[in-house]
């Protein structure tokens, strides 16, 4: 059986057709899909109705709530940046749309499903993936070094799939400078371009218009009114974060401090990959109660999270004795390299102090924990402490140059992320790069497949 499957995501959908196109030994590829603008991409695209799963929440399944009842579906809602907003109506989509998808994979002959695991449908696939033991692969930037992409099985990223051999070669590889992600720097550029007065008449242009809404979508489609709260909110909140007074780099020169670092949210690194710790005050009031004495907790805002949190969050974190609210501008690595450790949730911080010789706790597991002081942490670890210092007493038994070997191993050069984010991504070198990278993911897991059926 060589077929395989994408889940069409808006404009990651043009890297997926573009890499699709490119692939060599399969007898068919599938696509599921939520959007009716996928859907039409891919007509227009060439791609048959019968090769097409579509799955518009007014669609009418078969429905049987017994068969799936190990999938926790209000964990999958409350996790969703938009079902959360129609519980009744997301439940009874889900429950409907489970079926479906199980209907498929017991039909279509898949081995391989390619997609993301940030919207419930996504994640509903890939937990019936894992039922029928088939492989749900998401494509992800592996963050540090710039340039590789790698693939994660299921919804964590806790551990890069490993495709077999090496990805490249690691024999004499000396460390690299630490550089910021590309993404970040793409991200950067476009909260610079957000900021202008041009882009602000485009959002309310296409809000207005409704541009881009697809009300058959679980992934866009809230009510006009619940769009305008939250759109409305998120500009009071800009507003109100500039009466917020924040700390700068000086203000904390001789402090002995620990850093946690915010998350942007809703977004899938805290609402999914963190999920159970994305409550990110709770974050902070648990670190803010095991702070050793004359010691502080700095908390970073993230530069593209202005305007996600209210004046009251703000507000709280700053009540807290010894915390210090620090502006978001301020130079991170100036910030780690002057910390006792880094906490974070998931994100690329960690990674950065780990890579900097400072210690680093994640509250999920990550797969740039294989750096020796990169530590998973749990709420249950820092009861067990008697302040945050307990945690620096542990001993490093591995090198980063062994780490960044493994994640070198098991990544592949390309630049994976969508039209919109990154116009250039389907230029002909970076998009050869993506096809090998597919390309040798489906040979193994073809073979791996092939020999467990013998």
């Amino acid at each position: 059986m060589s077929n395989i499957a994408f889940v069409a995501n808006f404009h990651l959908t043009d890297v997926f057709l573009a890499i699709a196109r490119e692939l060599q030994g399969l007898n068919m590829v599938y696509w599921f899909v939520v959007s009716e603008f996928d859907k039409k991409k891919l007509c227009a695209a060439g791609v048959q109705d019968e090769n097409i799963i579509y799955m518009p929440m007014s669609a009418s399944f078969e429905t049987s709530i017994y068969s799936h009842c190990d999938i926790a579906l209000n964990e999958l809602i409350f996790s969703d940046r938009i079902l959360r907003y129609k519980p009744s109506e997301a439940k009874t989509y889900l429950e409907s749309l489970a079926v479906c998808i199980d209907n498929a994979l017991s039909r279509l002959d898949i081995t391989i499903i390619f997609g993301e695991s940030t919207w419930s449908h996504e994640r509903i696939i890939s937990k019936i993936a894992k039922r029928y033991d088939l492989y749900y692969l998401a494509p992800h930037t592996v963050r540090f070094p710039s340039g590789r992409f790698g693939f994660f099985e299921g919804e964590s990223q806790e551990k890069l799939f490993n495709s077999g051999g090496m990805s490249c070669a690691t024999h004499g590889l000396e460390l690299p400078v630490w550089e910021k992600p590309s993404y970040v720097k793409i991200n950067d550029q476009k909260l610079l371009n957000a900021k202008s007065l041009s882009s602000k008449v485009v959002r309310l242009r296409n809000f207005i218009t409704k541009k881009n809404i697809d009300s058959e979508s679980p992934t866009n489609g809230t009510d006009w009114w619940t769009r305008l709260i939250y759109g409305a909110g998120e500009e009071i909140n800009k507003l109100m974060y500039n009466f917020i007074r924040k700390s700068t780099t000086l203000d904390i020169a001789e402090m002995r401090y620990f850093l946690y670092a915010l998350h942007k949210q809703p977004e899938s690194s805290i609402d999914v990959l963190g999920r159970f710790y994305d409550d990110q005050l709770k974050n902070i009031q648990v670190l803010h109660r095991c702070l050793p004495s004359k010691c502080k907790l700095v908390v970073k805002e993230h530069s593209n999270a202005i305007g996600d949190r209210s004046f009251l969050f703000y507000k709280k974190v700053k009540q807290m004795a010894d915390v210090v609210l620090i502006e978001e501008n301020c130079d991170t690595q100036t910030l780690i390299k002057s910390s006792l450790g880094v906490f974070t949730v998931s994100g690329t911080i960690a990674y950065e102090a780990a890579y900097l010789g400072v210690p680093s706790f994640t509250f999920v597991k990550m797969f740039f924990n294989v750096l020796p002081k990169c530590n998973h942490i749990t709420i249950e670890k820092l009861r067990s402490i008697n302040t945050l210092e307990d945690l620096l007493l542990d001993k490093a038994i591995s090198s980063n140059l062994e780490a960044i070997r493994s994640i070198l191993d098991n990544s592949h050069e390309g630049v994976f992320t969508d039209v919109v984010t990154m116009p250039n991504v389907l230029e002909a070198s970076n998009k050869d790069n993506l096809v090998r990278g597919f390309q040798k993911v489906i040979d193994f897991c073809l073979a791996d497949a092939k020999s467990n059926r013998i």
